[in-house]
This record gives C-alpha cells, sequence and structure tokens, in this order.
C-alpha cells in the first residue's frame, strides 16, 4: 500500500548548536513541538523521527514519538530519511521535516505532501517564503 510519511532528521551534533532538537520551549523538548505539529497533519500515514542520537531516540520515545536509529555516518538529514525510507516499502510519499522547526504549520506539511502526491510530474516540493537582505546574508539562518 502506498503512504506518505513525514520524516524528521534530528541529530545532536549540530556545528551551530549541539544538542538543539533536546532544547526545551515551555517545558517540551524542540523535537517534541515539531513531531506535535507533524501529528497534526492530516496527510501523513506515518511519521518517524531519524536520529543517530540514543538521547534523541529516548527522548521521543518518553513522549510516545516513532523513532528509528540511523547511521553515526551520514552527512545529511537526506541520507538519514534514504536509511529510513529503505526499511519500509509501504512508503511512497515523504515529506523531509526539518527537527528545528517547532513553529511549522501542519496546513504547510500538508501543502508538500499534496503537491507531490497530485502532480505525477513533481518529484519534489518545498515552502518558500520571501526573505530579507539581511536574512539572506545571516549565515545562521537555514534558507
Amino acid at each position: 500500500m502506498s503512504k506518505t510519511a513525514i520524516i524528521i532528521p534530528a541529530r545532536y551534533g549540530s556545528s551551530r548548536l549541539e544538542g538543539k532538537p533536546l532544547l526545551k520551549v515551555a517545558d517540551k523538548p524542540i523535537i517534541q513541538w515539531v513531531y506535535e505539529k507533524a501529528m497534526q497533519s492530516k496527510l501523513a500515514d506515518i511519521i518517524i523521527v531519524a536520529t543517530d542520537d540514543e538521547r534523541i531516540f529516548n527522548a521521543v520515545k518518553s513522549f510516545g514519538g516513532n523513532v528509528e536509529m540511523t547511521s553515526v555516518n551520514h552527512k545529511c538529514g537526506s541520507d538519514r530519511i534514504k536509511e529510513v525510507v529503505m526499511r519500509h516499502p509501504e512508503i511512497s510519499y515523504i515529506v523531509n521535516l526539518q527537527g528545528d522547526e517547532p513553529l511549522i504549520k501542519p496546513e504547510s506539511i500538508d501543502e508538500v505532501a499534496r503537491n507531490v502526491k497530485e502532480d505525477k510530474d513533481a518529484d519534489i516540493s518545498t515552502l518558500i517564503r520571501k526573505i530579507t537582505p539581511e536574512e539572506a546574508e545571516n549565515p545562521n539562518l537555514v534558507k
């Protein structure tokens, strides 16, 4: 069966802010906020956090989330996602939801999933927004 998965790559060893997924905001780790937003998606069949770190694995398990361990040798989140997807032949559509996006709107997640599922010529869809010149020059802002 063809399923849509939201996969949230999360690693502890960020070069800009180590341990970011586990930083607490209003008494919850960031990864939990992101997971809860993913749970509000209307189009996702499966939600999985993909991590190479036992601390993140245990944190996700502690709030009842679905999490899988991945290799520590991956260079990026996309590699982590690929490893997880290779274990799940039922997954046909993937939404890569970054583990540090606690303010993402569930409707935005569904927009990405819908774009890929409905446009048979699209292999990829992404969210965009206008940024200021100052934001464009900020190396700490993911673009």
